[in-house]
């Protein structure tokens, strides 16, 4: 849903789009920051690692 052309990463605008599709309501500000807070290459995207380690929890009972 978030890197639909299957690079490993996704942009600013593309994570916009894909939490406008889940109905989330987010900033362009927001976003930047986001990126800016789990971009760990400093690169202004979030690759595949970067985007799990935001986006999924970190404890078992969170997961389940």
């Amino acid at each position: 849903m978030f890197d639909v052309e299957g690079k490993g990463y996704v942009t600013s605008i593309e994570l916009w789009q894909g939490l406008t599709m889940l109905q989330v309501t987010a900033t362009t500000q927001d976003v930047l920051h986001f990126i800016k807070r789990y971009d760990r290459l400093e690169t202004g995207r979030l690759r595949y690692s970067d985007f799990c380690d935001a986006f999924l929890p970190l404890d078992t009972t969170s997961a389940n």
